[in-house]
């Protein structure tokens, strides 16, 4: 056991190079070496010490040596063995089965620069060392040790942003064959009287991928209307999907639960290929109901109420609009429709105020603020007048016609969510039925 922690105690503190560098050099071939901390001779007199230096290659090319160690090692073996063997012994016990200083190497490098997880990286260098032999304390003392002085060597020569190459340095310990000299003078501080050539370990910069922003969305709008018998896909409720990187891909609409034969208020789901899903409301309206599209006007023909709720209830009326005069009805912007529990087709609407509710939609009552057909004649009801353009979207002013005056129509031009005359003279007024009305 005392022979064990030396070793640890050692290659952790004292030759700190031989942890980040030597250890990973674990190959397959074997080799018959004496141990560092064998205290029987070798009979062999060619088995010498011997001196090696380890540098770090930084990817700009300045090699930062570490320290250097030395080995007994029979030299008449140079010509055959390659350096992953010539380094191998080092490390002979250190690490269970299946690790190696490949793993130690990671862990000091991954965790140099982060001292809040200083803890978490001390506990990955235990799972990978063999502690047999160790008491639990000298073990957590000796890598708890090697750690932090692993990190400071690091950081203090500002390899930090740095990870071994271990690719180019596996293959040069694998490939390169151990070249070894005799010294002139035997190394006062290690005894060695030959050395071993350099062994470089590369470095590359730490890759820092930037986070991946995922594009996946699904819009559509919360409700549709149809008529019996029509079809149903993504574009009646006007649905669009992307996939993680932002492209368009399909949306699929599941009607399973709707009875596109009968009218009703029905859920539909709306599936994109991204797996995201949305459920939508799907009213489905007698052939013959007089619908009003969503965003169009219209306004009240007599007296009516917003209601909360599409069943109609006086404890849940919202507000109250009076008959009045064609040029002072109150207009609603229709954006969406249901139906109430008997069936009865009713509006959602948004009035001139912003508030919101539903509204009955039997033509009675309601109607669009703007003409959906063609007449002869128009006359002008608004009391300052109307003016005339020379184009449909009524920016470029013609002439100003006073209240009551008759103007000849020859089309009706739909713009957007309204409608425009085309007058005899080639010009545009609006088809709003409060501004003028239709006359024989």
């Amino acid at each position: 056991m005392k022979n064990k922690l030396i070793k640890h105690a050692i290659i952790g503190l004292g030759v700190m190079a031989v942890t980040l560098s030597l250890g990973m050099f674990v190959g397959n071939t074997t080799s018959a070496f004496a141990d560092d901390s064998d205290t029987t001779t070798t009979a062999n007199e060619d088995n010498q010490p011997v001196l090696f230096n380890l540098l770090f290659q930084p990817t700009n090319g300045d090699a930062i040596e570490i320290t250097g160690s030395s080995m007994m090692f029979d030299i008449n073996q140079s010509g055959i063995v390659k350096m992953n063997d010539f380094l191998k012994k080092s490390f002979d016990g250190r690490f269970i089965k299946g690790k190696s200083a490949y793993d130690e190497l990671d862990i000091v490098f991954r965790y140099a620069d982060k001292p809040s997880e200083k803890e978490q990286g001390i506990s990955e260098l235990k799972k990978i060392w063999d502690s047999e032999g160790l008491d639990d304390t000298a073990f957590d003392e000796s890598a708890s040790e090697e750690f932090n002085a692993a990190c400071s060597m690091i950081t203090n020569d500002h390899l930090q942003d740095m990870t071994v190459d271990f690719a180019k340095t596996r293959d040069e310990a694998t490939k390169n064959k151990v070249v070894f000299s005799k010294l002139d003078i035997p190394d006062s501080d290690t005894g060695a009287t030959y050395k071993a050539q350099n062994f470089y370990v590369y470095l590359k910069p730490k890759v820092i991928s930037s986070p991946v922003v995922d594009r996946s969305s699904l819009t559509a709008d919360s409700q549709a209307s149809i008529t019996v018998g029509q079809t149903v896909d993504a574009d009646t409720f006007n649905a669009k999907a992307t996939n993680s990187a932002g492209d368009s891909i399909p949306v699929t609409v599941d009607t399973s639960k709707a009875d596109l034969k009968k009218p009703g208020t029905y859920s539909v789901i709306l599936t994109a290929a991204n797996g995201e899903t949305k459920t939508v409301t799907l009213t489905v309206q007698p052939a013959s109901s007089p619908v009003v599209p969503q965003k169009k006007a219209v306004y009240a023909l007599k007296k009516i109420y917003l209601y909360q709720k599409p069943t109609f209830n006086q404890h849940q009326r919202l507000a109250t609009y009076v008959k009045t005069n064609r040029t002072k009805r109150p207009m609603f912007v229709v954006v969406g429709y249901a139906r109430s529990n008997s069936g009865l087709l009713r509006y959602q609407v948004k009035d001139a105020a912003g508030k919101t509710g539903y509204i009955t939609a039997k033509s009675a009552f309601i109607a669009p603020v703007y003409y959906q057909k063609s007449v002869k004649q128009i006359k002008v009801l608004n009391k300052k007048g109307i003016n005339s353009y020379q184009d449909l979207k009524l920016t470029e002013a013609g002439k100003h016609v006073k209240m009551g005056a008759t103007l000849k129509v020859i089309g009706l031009k739909h713009y957007h969510l309204t409608t425009r005359f085309e007058l005899s003279n080639g010009q545009y007024v609006s088809a709003n039925k409060k501004l003028v009305i239709a006359v024989k």
